[in-house]
């Protein structure tokens, strides 16, 4: 039973509160056919939309089998019309793109009904409202009269023990009108309809129920045909689709309307272009600036460099360089890389050179000559370099002193003897420095200093430090 205790409905727009209908009292039952009418904005269709669900109310109380609604949240509304309540409108609200079985088909499989178990109750369905013709003819084919049977057809489908109806007739012929109300009169055996409509004399016949308002109240409530009530309304099972009609359902509406679906595939993929587009400008410019710059710890900052460390953090030997050196990817060794991400400079009373130690070997020189000695280097700099221009001459005259981090200068002086030219270096004052492999050694010595941790024992009591400039080694102490 379906229970209206006082209940009322009200607007608030712009700060004005307006009443949809006020204190109204209803008792409807199963096996009745209820018929709505007045005037428009007399109330009808609002109060309609609170008995199916679709609206709340503000005062009073519905009650549904007993139970009281108006605690409920927008969810146990959505269950309430799901297990009570199936709605038949005036303009049909069908799939237009489906045909009338697809349409029936669909009300099933949302209910969570498995598509191979349903075919034969939606042949019944269509059986029941007169479309067996029709069965597979698109929806949007379809008179309004036979658009309004589906609709009923899916409502029966639903299989909900209230059915509402708004103007159902309203858009419909008299001959399909007649049509329709008699079919909702034969399946309201078993069910509470209730309908809400304007013209009274064409339902008249069909009705048990008469309700007539006027400005938001009842004024006259009467039963016309003496029917066998029920006071429960069973409540319909619920279930929730099942994964594959969700997929089925998906793939089947993407691909349902050709026309639509390539344009907003078309759509979408210039959009993922449009995406990937900027990405990948994003990405390609963020390397850019990586390769531009330099970190603390990697001033050489080539793409192709790969640095690799032991698992077990042991030196290489040289049987690893061997196996390194045989990897087909492998354009060049170096075998100790530690001394390419430290800067470098030579100076002199009249000159300072700074950069990066390049461990390439070199065949030919654009000024002067390749290193023949242990102290004699080579320097490449960008050809629009002041000192390159106006001192390549100087610079060969001078001894420079290399000096390593924290102006840190190694025993002895050094020779540029020769200069490469490079047009694209981005730093105009950055050179980098070629030299034979004794050269390298030392330094590398001097470089690995840095890292070291060590213990110093000192009057028998261990002191830790980490000494910046590295351990200096008596010549007085005997050799190993």
């Amino acid at each position: 039973m379906l229970n209206l205790k006082n209940v009322s409905k009200f607007y608030a727009k712009d700060g004005v509160i307006t009443s949809g209908f006020t204190k109204v009292n209803l008792e409807l039952h199963l096996g009745e056919f209820v018929v709505i009418t007045g005037e428009s904005g007399s109330g009808k269709s609002t109060l309609l939309n609170v008995l199916s669900g679709l609206d709340s109310y503000e005062d009073g109380e519905m009650y549904i089998n007993g139970e009281e609604t108006s605690h409920y949240t927008e969810e146990d509304y959505l269950a309430y019309r799901r297990k009570y309540v199936s709605n038949i409108f005036q303009n049909f609200n069908l799939v237009n793109s489906y045909t009338v079985y697809e349409n029936i088909e669909l009300a099933l499989l949302m209910n969570g009904n498995k598509k191979n178990e349903v075919k034969n109750i939606v042949l019944e369905l269509i059986k029941k409202v007169g479309l067996q013709k029709y069965k597979n003819t698109l929806v949007s084919k379809l008179s309004g009269g036979q658009k309004q049977r589906v609709a009923i057809a899916r409502c029966l489908a639903n299989d909900t023990p209230i059915i509402v109806c708004d103007e159902p007739t309203g858009a419909l012929d008299s001959k399909s009108s007649k049509e329709i109300l008699k079919l909702l009169h034969e399946i309201s055996q078993n069910k509470l309809i209730i309908v809400v409509t304007h013209n009274k004399e064409e339902i008249e016949e069909y009705a048990t129920r008469l309700i007539r308002m006027h400005d938001g109240k009842i004024l006259e409530d009467k039963r016309v045909n003496k029917v066998n009530l029920d006071n429960i309304l069973k409540e319909k099972e619920v279930k929730s689709i099942t994964l594959f009609n969700r997929m089925f359902l998906g793939i089947k509406n993407a691909f349902n309307l050709p026309v639509k679906f390539t344009l907003m595939f078309v759509i979408f993929l210039l959009i993922s272009v449009a995406l990937l587009t900027n990405y990948g400008l994003f990405q390609a410019s963020k390397y850019e600036s990586n390769t531009l710059g330099y970190t603390e710890y990697f001033m050489e900052s080539d793409d192709s460099r790969v640095i690799l460390k032991k698992k077990d953090g042991s030196t290489f030997t040289d049987y690893d360089y061997n196996k390194i050196s045989k990897i087909d990817t492998i354009d060049r060794l170096v075998k100790n890389d530690l001394i390419l991400d430290f800067d470098l400079g030579i100076y002199s009373d009249n000159l300072y050179l700074y950069g990066v130690i390049n461990t390439d070997k070199i065949t030919k020189v654009d000024l002067g000559r390749l290193p023949e000695n242990d102290n004699e280097v080579v320097i490449k700099g960008s050809s629009d370099d002041w000192y390159l221009d106006n001192y390549k001459e100087a610079i060969f005259d001078e001894n420079f002193t290399l000096e390593l981090y924290n102006n840190k200068a190694l025993n002895g002086n050094v020779k540029v003897v020769g200069i490469i030219y490079e047009n694209d270096n981005y730093y105009n004052d950055h050179f980098e420095f070629f030299m034979n492999e004794e050269l390298l050694k030392n330094l590398t010595t001097k470089l690995n200093e840095r890292y070291y941790k060590i213990n110093y024992k000192v009057n028998d009591n261990y002191v830790n430090n980490e000494f910046y400039y590295g351990l200096q080694v008596s010549d007085k102490l005997k050799q190993g």
